[in-house]
């Protein structure tokens, strides 16, 4: 009854380097009862190693949330509901216009630069 205590985590990364892959696929056999890590592959060049750091950042996230407190990926905000966390916000200097406006004052600013 070994196979009623895996599970299978799959994941997708993005590269840190620009390759032709777009994004790394990760597959994670973990034993559900114990939390241990099986086995991993990643189609990363070193991902038959088992011990690419996309698997140890996967098995890291996957830690970090067991440890908030969250039980299934539905609680957890998509990737366009938070902001970037490693880079400030600059912050605009522009405020939201229709077109019409927009182009009134481009009209405008044009007039004004050409006299």
């Amino acid at each position: 009854m070994l196979h009623l205590r895996l599970g299978i985590i799959a994941a997708k990364c993005n590269p840190s380097q620009s390759t032709a892959d777009e994004v790394k696929v990760i597959h994670i056999v973990i034993d559900k009862i114990t939390g241990d890590p099986c086995c991993a592959y990643c189609t990363c060049t070193v991902g038959f190693s088992e011990t690419c750091g996309h698997i140890g950042a996967t098995l890291f996230c996957l830690a970090e949330l067991v440890a908030n407190g969250v039980k299934t990926y539905e609680s957890l905000p998509t990737c366009t509901e938070q902001l970037c966390g490693w880079a400030e916000p600059k912050g605009g200097k522009s405020e939201p216009d229709t077109f019409d406006n927009l182009k009134k004052k481009e009209l405008t600013a044009k007039q004004t630069s050409d006299s």
